[in-house]
């Protein structure tokens, strides 16, 4: 079987769509039988300055890669099936069977702004998309459901396929932690957020969470890192900062290699992940592998993924933010406890069984749908 995996978008974005792509390309070239080929294609991109002007060839490097390039690929390869894993595939005919994942429904739920000519593309390519696909893959059964409730997607055509975790994410020394947390100028005790600085994230109400946590003196000295692209919301966090004078506090870092991460979930007294909206959350599991101590938010798909090994707190509500993770860091059985769930249910994340399940779906896929 030869199938075509469209890299175009998860290649831009360093985010979980960008994981995604990458470490589930790599698993299934890893998994696949001998006499299978898994082929990525990627369009090019274009590079130009300043910004403004850098950010608008992207965007048409982009359209013009899904609604130009691809479709060309496909006609010129002659594929018997393309896997499109970031939403969206060509509006033109394919020529073959469609495997379609979606991650989420965060554009047409509201749960975050874009740009209008990008929910326009969106609005254009997706749904179309979702009609054509022989099968669509999901991360969670949350996600799902939302499908079928956004989109009306046929249920039956519905894959719920967890995402997979790398195994750097896992324990890491004691020693080694202490010379990540030095290179990277961090003090501990800290409380550590992954996430990019967007609204969705909820980073506001983490702060002011904090603040109280501090105010309580539950752990001397306790810190907040923040690590992760800036965002929409990245004004009104450092606003936020200033606000609650939390300037020596809080470290505010780029994203790190997973290697640093996996060092910074190991030394976190706790991990904190209070988004409003997640397709699947992937940092819940990377913590609980690392065997972190996690508070997440009780709506979305976090709850699922985080598999009752963590605290679930309504992220709405700073006091209850506030008291989730003063829990946490207080009450050791609980801790020990939570430790102990979370790297037993993390073990069960693996590209490996991702990509098997994928594979499987794309035989069903390629024999149940001739041509798209």
């Amino acid at each position: 079987m030869h199938v075509i995996f469209d890299m175009t978008f998860p290649a831009r974005n360093r985010s979980g769509i960008g994981v995604y792509g990458r470490e589930l390309l790599a698993a299934l070239r890893r998994g696949a039988p001998a006499n299978w080929e898994i082929e990525a294609f990627c369009a090019p991109g274009f590079a130009s300055k300043p910004d403004a002007l850098r950010k608008l060839a992207d965007g048409a490097a982009f359209v013009l890669g899904i609604e130009a390039a691809l479709p060309l690929h496909l006609w010129r390869r002659r594929p018997d099936l393309l896997h499109a894993p970031a939403f969206m595939a060509p509006l033109l005919p394919l020529g073959c069977p469609l495997v379609l994942t979606c991650h989420d429904t965060i554009l047409e739920d509201g749960w975050q702004t874009f740009h209008p000519a990008w929910r326009l593309f969106h609005r254009l390519s997706m749904p179309r998309g979702l009609r054509r696909a022989a099968a669509v893959l999901t991360p969670t059964q949350q996600t799902a459901h939302d499908l079928v409730r956004v989109y009306g997607v046929d249920a039956a055509r519905l894959h719920v396929i967890p995402h997979g975790l790398n195994p750097v994410f896992r324990p890491v020394a004691p020693a080694s932690v202490q010379a990540v947390l030095a290179r990277l100028g961090v003090r501990p005790p800290f409380v550590l957020c992954v996430s990019a600085q967007v609204e969705r994230k909820n980073l506001v109400r983490l702060l002011e969470a904090f603040h109280r946590v501090r105010r309580a003196q539950v752990w001397p000295d306790l810190a907040l890192v923040l690590v992760g692209p800036p965002g929409n919301a990245s004004l009104r966090v450092q606003q936020t900062i200033a606000r609650l004078d939390l300037q020596a506090d809080v470290y505010c870092l780029p994203p790190v290699t997973d290697s640093d991460l996996a060092a910074l979930y190991s030394g976190a007294a706790l991990f904190v992940f209070p988004s409003l909206f997640e397709g699947f959350g992937l940092p819940i599991v990377e913590a609980q592998a690392c065997g972190a101590t996690v508070v997440t938010s009780n709506c979305g798909a976090m709850a699922e993924v985080a598999g009752g090994a963590a605290i679930l707190v309504d992220p709405t509500r700073v006091d209850a933010l506030a008291d989730a993770m003063q829990q946490a860091l207080t009450d050791h059985a609980a801790r020990a406890r939570l430790q102990a769930q979370g790297l037993a249910h993390a073990a069960a994340f693996t590209w490996a069984r991702t990509a098997q399940a994928t594979l499987d779906v794309y035989e069903q896929g390629a024999h149940t749908q001739k041509k798209a």
